[in-house]
């Protein structure tokens, strides 16, 4: 008898999770292939899309965690444009 508890299904988070990963993926195989004969396909061009924007990652990562714990802070995003 198969227990429907091991059964692991995708949920809302975890959905969107995977949604922006497989989109950051698309994204940059789209643009090796429209921009791969200018260098794009490097591996350093790769790491320089975390490097470059290693500020608004954590920002990103920090405002996801906020609104996935349910509570909302608009406060970020001024003060990120403000030091910018």
């Amino acid at each position: 008898m198969k227990d429907k508890t091991m059964k692991k299904k995708l949920d809302g988070n975890s959905f969107l999770l995977v949604v922006t990963i497989a989109l950051f993926f698309a994204m940059y195989i789209i643009g090796i292939i429209m921009f791969g004969d200018r260098g794009f396909a490097k591996v350093q061009n790769f790491l320089n899309l975390f490097i470059s924007n290693a500020g608004l990652i954590v920002v990103a990562t920090g405002m996801t965690i906020v609104m996935i714990t349910g509570g909302i802070d608009i406060s970020v995003g001024s003060v990120v444009a403000w030091c910018v």
